[in-house]
């Protein structure tokens, strides 16, 4: 009776222990070993995936893991040395070189850095300001960040200026010392050209290079060339020439506004040929061989015998032989 009885002790020590060994197995395969790895990260690093979503950094040379393991570790922007990680719901930045963390994670929402100034827009306390690479207050917050505004929101310079949403849903501009430059007025700002355009109710408006309003926010479209600025108005639209602020008619496409130029008469073959420059079109008047009309417009059509209509970003005008626009 002794002997079958330790025969089952044994046979149960054995079989707890195998179900304890699996157990240990199968939580190591659970929780150690990666489901998927990523070897695309940087030249130097990839990234393991574990069960539950978690990410880790590994040396792309031996495969092995390094740092804790975070919630998300993002890519990085545009080749940048930097990229944003969330560890414990908060949000950091670590060296894509390195492998470091760089910014430690105390911020609700980070943004990519922008390369020209160096800055990153963050979010600590419900407080939205910016920071540079070593983590030092550049723009103390100033504005309260609102998630069911702001969510979606890119919140990062371009052309040293940062496009900002307040919390009651108005967009204003800011330049890198945090001083408003576009007041909050509109439903969304965009870089033109050196210039800002604006847009609020449906209409369009624009502010200068020195921030100044250039056209009031009562236009269907504003739209900066080279030269100048199309404005359109219901059915009228016009060229205004940056240099003297004279007013040219322009139109979005050739139709009836040319019909009282057109001249069937005219072999336009034998009087003038078209030259290309850099993928620019001009005019060559064929008795002379002289440039009539320069090649600066993307597409230029004969009208009569000196009256063309020409092409540039998408709008027609109508100049004489001398390039110039007629009113």
């Amino acid at each position: 009776m002794k002997r079958k009885s330790s025969s089952l002790n044994w046979i149960y020590a054995v079989f707890t222990s195998v179900i304890g060994l699996g157990l240990i197995i199968t939580a190591y395969v659970y929780f150690l070993v990666p489901v998927y790895s990523n070897h695309f990260f940087s030249e130097k690093f990839g990234l393991h995936e574990y069960r539950g979503g978690r990410v880790q950094l590994f040396d792309a040379k031996t495969g092995k893991g390094f740092g804790p393991r975070m919630e998300k570790i993002f890519g990085a922007w545009e080749n940048d040395s930097m990229t944003v990680f969330v560890l414990h719901d908060k949000r950091g930045y670590l060296s894509v070189n390195s492998g470091k963390i760089i910014v430690n994670p105390d911020y609700q929402y980070a943004w990519v850095f922008d390369p020209e100034t160096n800055l990153a827009a963050v979010v600590k306390n419900d407080s939205l300001g910016f920071i540079d690479r070593t983590g030092l207050w550049k723009i103390k917050p100033f504005m309260k960040y609102v998630k069911e505004v702001n969510e979606g929101f890119d919140f990062r310079f371009d052309h040293e200026h940062c496009v900002i949403r307040l919390a009651k849903g108005k967009i204003g501009l800011i330049n890198t010392e945090g001083k408003m430059v576009i007041p909050p007025l509109f439903a969304a700002i965009e870089h033109d050209d050196g210039c800002w355009r604006v847009y609020s109710e449906g209409l369009y408006g624009l502010y200068d290079s020195t921030f100044i309003v250039a056209y009031k926010t009562e236009y269907d479209y504003i739209d900066v060339l080279d030269k100048g600025v199309v404005c359109s108005k219901g059915d009228k639209q016009v060229f205004v020439r940056t240099s003297d602020l004279v007013e040219f008619p322009c139109f979005n496409g050739l139709g009836q506004e040319f019909d009282e130029y057109s001249d069937s008469d005219l072999d336009f073959s034998e009087e003038y040929s078209e030259i290309y420059v850099n993928n620019r079109i001009g005019i060559l008047s064929n008795s002379t061989g002289k440039i009539i009309i320069p090649t600066q417009w993307d597409s230029v059509i004969v009208l009569s015998e000196n009256v063309f209509a020409v092409s540039l970003d998408g709008y027609w005008f109508v100049v004489n032989k001398n390039n110039q626009m007629i009113q």
